[in-house]
């Protein structure tokens, strides 16, 4: 899984899958990857849970730091339903988001970052508690996208 800087971004309007092909490090094995995106719409494709999550071998929870309610619906929603449809068997990482946020110069933006670090922190309780790994990662810096994809590969290949 590579990210690629100058790839327009875009809106997903409702689940979408990517094949993904990549040469990865454990056993020098070429990975075929469907990556399914459901594109944070839970109330609007929630009857759809149960084929989306059926024979998963791997689900990655995002939250955004921007987003107060982030953290909370990943836990009560998307959390909740994976534990419902997936096989107990499943990899599970945490990935919080927009973590280039946490890093402005301005002064006037502290209380943005100071929240912005609560729910940064409430990822990571989550994640700890349920012993998930955990990534600060920024789409727009590409900071820790590809570790996250890859550390999740190398946990359900092994």
């Amino acid at each position: 899984v590579e990210f690629n800087e100058h790839r327009t971004a875009y809106t997903t309007m409702g689940p979408e899958y990517s094949f993904v092909k990549t040469k990865h490090s454990y056993r020098n094995k070429t990975i075929h990857a469907r990556i399914g995106d459901i594109a944070g719409q839970f109330d609007r494709f929630h009857t759809l849970m149960r084929s989306c999550y059926r024979d998963i071998t791997g689900a990655i929870l995002v939250c955004s730091v921007d987003q107060r309610d982030s953290v909370k619906n990943m836990i009560t929603k998307w959390h909740r339903s994976l534990c419902e449809y997936a096989p107990d068997d499943v990899y599970v990482a945490v990935i919080v988001n927009k973590c280039d946020l946490l890093h402005s110069n301005s002064g006037s933006d502290i209380q943005k970052i100071r929240a912005y670090e609560k729910v940064q922190r409430s990822a990571m309780k989550f994640a700890s508690h349920n012993g998930y790994p955990v990534y600060n990662t920024s789409c727009i810096t590409g900071q820790y996208i590809h570790t996250a994809f890859n550390d999740l590969i190398d946990r359900i290949l092994r």
